[in-house]
């Protein structure tokens, strides 16, 4: 075997001696590297501008309880690796006989050197999940988007679908098992307190499961993959440091709002940590056990200092630390697949901490899936077979993408009705949020003239359909209400610290766990809308005309 390192991230890989001279893909940073001669190289050379990589990790969970083995897989690709011919296992030199188990929290090692703080930005989002880990006081405050290799996203590795598969024991499983039923809109229905049925199943034959139960064991499964990565991959880095784990959940802002939802957060955020560490397979019976059992917002030993964040507050974050940063007055509108959420806030520094006051917050389900399905049900009307097999091939990183409507007439003045009723909706919720900005949250803000900041963010900011949305109703709103002021819709700064492999468009849809990867403390105080009074406009004082001004 030929061990050696990723001169990039230092990881450590071991591959099999005829493979030496081959192209390969670090599996952590996706730096493209040639493998070394089997003698002492201790680090792989890196390339450049050369044909796509031939190597790329694949790691297959195992049936049993322990960790993953390596197997092949042809199709589904990274898009970084579209001509890929070999695999290439993952084992680092010091724990290449090791097999940690799925609950493990720790490495492997005789001797621990001191604690290590790893805080795990978990942005649980209503179609895909993103991790990011990061060591703020080790390696410079390092961070690692975790990739999902054998459950993620097929097009991207760091897109984990927030589905949820229950076999019929009752464990829980994030992919597909024979006889198993599926779930979906688990964060939808978590925020709405509504109980789930299984896709596909009718309703009357089979009871709902509560949100929270369904919730606990997605992110008590989400955490051990997490932590299986790192501990696979960053022995080197971290292999002698005691892990002191902590772990940040992103909330919407309007559900920030409301103090009983955020504490319900919190406790299944802290609840999936209790059943990420127990020996047994996530279950629905455990969940139930455990949720029934804590009480109140302690939950026991081995817990990690769980925190809930508002998202769009973690999405602005690398703004807040970027060189165009500009406190005051500022507008953000996140695009899901789901939802949309537009929030204003006031960012501002005090002492060297930054603080972040929510003053309006909304969420409407118009997101691009909402969209998509809205069609859809158009179109089953008339062409119920063809609705039906466009519902089948969704893809919820890209609903449109490749879709071909019915060109019919009918069909199409149908359609062209939907979308302007989705673009009403989507206007009126932004004038909504501007005039009560202009009127009585923030009347009196400089920014109403030099200019506010509205940021377009989530995943469906690549949509053409929602940048038009946007830009049509600045214009709106601009010239209806010539006393709204000036609104400059604008972009995020990048988040350079990521590996430079990662697309922007892939770079962007991280951004709300990057920021949450964050220690809170770091991020900043927030205050919720119901915690800041409205401001009156400030008085026009009308003076007397005086005889010469006649």
């Amino acid at each position: 075997m030929i061990a050696f390192r990723c001169l990039q991230c230092q990881v450590a890989l071991q591959v099999p001696d005829d493979w030496m001279g081959r192209k390969g893909l670090c599996p952590c940073c996706q730096t493209r590297f040639v493998i070394p001669k089997k003698k002492p190289v201790f680090f792989a050379r890196i390339f450049g501008n050369l044909p796509i990589a031939t190597a790329l990790p694949i790691i297959q969970k195992n049936a049993n309880d322990l960790v993953v083995t390596t197997t092949s897989r042809s199709d589904n690709l990274h898009p970084n690796c579209r001509e890929i011919k070999t695999e290439c296992a993952l084992i680092s030199s010091l724990n290449e006989n090791h097999k940690y188990p799925r609950y493990a929290t720790q490495f492997v090692s005789s001797v621990q050197e001191r604690n290590c703080d790893i805080i795990i930005g978990l942005d649980f989002g209503t179609s895909c999940t993103k991790v990011v880990i990061r060591s703020p006081y080790e390696h410079g405050g390092s961070a690692y988007p975790v990739p999902f290799y054998h459950v993620g996203n097929p097009g991207n590795p760091y897109l984990l679908p927030s589905v949820l598969w229950v076999d019929p024991n009752g464990n829980f499983s994030l992919t597909q098992v024979q006889g198993g039923s599926l779930y979906r809109d688990i964060k939808l229905n978590l925020v709405n307190n509504k109980p789930l049925y299984p896709i596909g199943k009718v309703s009357g034959h089979i009871s709902p499961v509560p949100p929270d139960i369904l919730a606990v064991g997605y992110i008590a499964l989400v955490l051990q993959e997490t932590r299986q990565w790192f501990l696979r991959t960053h022995i080197e880095r971290y292999g002698m440091l005691k892990l002191t784990w902590g772990m940040n959940i992103g909330i919407p802002s309007y559900s920030y709002d409301d103090e009983i939802l955020t504490k319900a957060y919190r406790k299944v955020a802290k609840v999936g940590w209790q059943l990420s560490i127990r020996p047994p397979l996530p279950s629905v019976q455990m969940a139930k056990k455990m949720l029934r059992e804590i009480q109140g917002e302690h939950i026991g030993q081995n817990e990690a200092t769980i925190e809930v964040i508002p998202e769009v507050i973690a999405e602005a974050i690398g703004y807040a630390r970027s060189q165009r940063r500009n406190e005051g007055l500022h507008i953000l509108v996140d695009v899901g697949a789901s939802t949309v959420d537009m929030c204003s806030f006031l960012l501002r520094s005090d002492n060297g901490e930054d603080y972040y006051h929510i003053l309006t917050a909304d969420v409407q389900p118009l997101g691009t899936v909402s969209l998509y399905r809205m069609l859809i049900d158009v179109l089953h009307k008339d062409y119920p077979q063809v609705a039906d097999s466009l519902w089948t091939k969704l893809n919820p990183l890209n609903p449109f993408y490749n879709v071909q409507f019915p060109e019919e007439e009918s069909s199409q003045i149908a359609l062209n009705d939907a979308r302007k009723e989705h673009q009403d909706q989507y206007r009126k919720m932004f004038g909504r949020l501007v005039i009560d900005l202009k009127t009585k949250r923030d009347p009196n803000s400089p920014k109403w003239i030099t200019g506010v900041p509205i940021f377009l963010c989530g995943g469906g900011k690549m949509m053409t359909e929602f940048k038009d949305y946007l830009s049509k109703s600045i214009v709106e709103i601009q010239s209806l209400y010539s006393r709204k002021g000036n609104l400059l819709l604008q972009s995020l700064p990048s988040l350079y610290e990521l590996p430079n492999t990662i697309t922007d468009g892939y770079r962007d849809r991280l951004a709300v766990a990057w920021g949450l990867s964050y220690p809170e403390h770091d991020i900043g105080e927030v205050e919720r809308p119901s915690e800041i009074s409205d401001i009156p406009p400030r008085r026009v004082i009308e003076r007397k005309e005086e005889p010469w001004e006649r």
